[in-house]
């Protein structure tokens, strides 16, 4: 049966890059597909591999496109899921409870919630947490992972914290307006277990991924 070349394997790479295919889990699933597809197609019509590849994207791009939106659909789905799921556990109890020992702590002696920049503090927690999972991952640990490429759940889990964010701002302000300080504290509490598993979840999928693609 027909092999492809490494050259073979890093032009289907750069097409995939140039169809908006960015994210390297995603490419890598993508291209042992197609060589799989084309490596048949070579043998049982005895073309060669350029013209196997143009006949196959000609009938399959489509498909590969919508399979790309899928599988960031899915990617985002589980990670919500395991998000959720470690909201029930033992860990994200003791997390609960540190935050709102140290936010009741914070509001009592310091009163907390009245300095108008206090929100910012989350906005810069999350931030720090977010490139402490990521780059202290990649210069302390190894196998390494190349942060030059994209990954899918890594940017996904981005834009999950954005979103977070800017929503609990709006829901802060209406809580602040309706509740007492307290509900307050817990709602903060329980964002902060939220993000504690958001960053649980991120290091899960970068160390998937360091088993996985381009080791150093």
């Amino acid at each position: 049966m027909n092999k492809l070349t490494p050259e073979n394997i890093k032009f289907i790479d750069n097409y995939l890059v140039k169809a908006d295919v960015i994210y390297l889990d995603i490419r890598v699933e993508m291209i042992d597909h197609i060589a799989t597809a084309l490596e048949s197609r070579m043998q049982t019509k005895n073309e060669d591999f350029y013209n196997a590849f143009k006949d196959y994207m000609v009938e399959h791009k489509k498909s590969l496109i919508k399979s790309d939106k899928k599988h960031r659909k899915s990617i985002r789905k589980d990670i919500i899921k395991q998000i959720l799921k470690k909201t029930i556990s033992i860990q994200a109890f003791l997390v609960f409870c540190i935050a709102f020992m140290t936010q009741l702590y914070l509001n009592n002696n310091h009163h907390f919630f009245e300095d108008n920049y206090f929100f910012s503090y989350y906005g810069l927690l999350m931030l720090g947490c977010f490139f402490a999972t990521k780059y202290l991952n990649f210069f302390f640990s190894k196998p390494k992972i190349d942060y030059s490429l994209k990954y899918s759940a890594i940017s996904i889990m981005a834009s999950v914290l954005v979103i977070s964010y800017y929503s609990l701002s709006i829901l802060f302000r209406i809580v602040n307006r309706v509740f007492d300080k307290t509900v307050l504290i817990v709602f903060l509490s329980v964002f902060i277990v939220l993000l504690f598993n958001s960053f649980c979840v991120l290091n899960n999928y970068i160390n998937k991924y360091k088993k996985q693609y381009y080791f150093l």
